[in-house]
């Protein structure tokens, strides 16, 4: 798995399958990243379009763990988060900001 550092938000295709991962499968995955006592700020399902494909996945943001100095806000919110995006249909995570190495 890799950090990436693109990607545009598309609208979900219609003919998009339904998903196989539930948000909170997904939330648990991004947790096992992302250790620690941290507030959810959000669970959304989106496509992104990365590379030549659209990728389509739950994004999860949550706050960064106490104590951590963090000011990534990944041009989304207007406070830190840490999360990722996680595949509806393998449940592998795709897409990671954080704040650490």
């Amino acid at each position: 798995m890799e950090t990436l550092t693109g990607g545009a938000r598309v609208p979900i295709p219609d003919a998009a399958p339904m998903r196989t991962i539930t948000a909170a499968d997904a939330e648990a995955t991004v947790r096992a990243r992302y250790p620690g006592e941290r507030t959810t700020i959000g669970v959304v399902r989106i496509a992104m379009e990365v590379g030549a494909g659209i990728h389509i996945g739950w994004f999860v943001a949550l706050t960064p763990a106490d104590g951590e100095a963090c000011d990534l806000h990944a041009g989304l919110l207007p406070r830190a988060i840490e999360g990722g995006v996680v595949d509806d249909q393998s449940g592998d995570l795709f897409w990671i900001f954080g704040c650490g190495p």
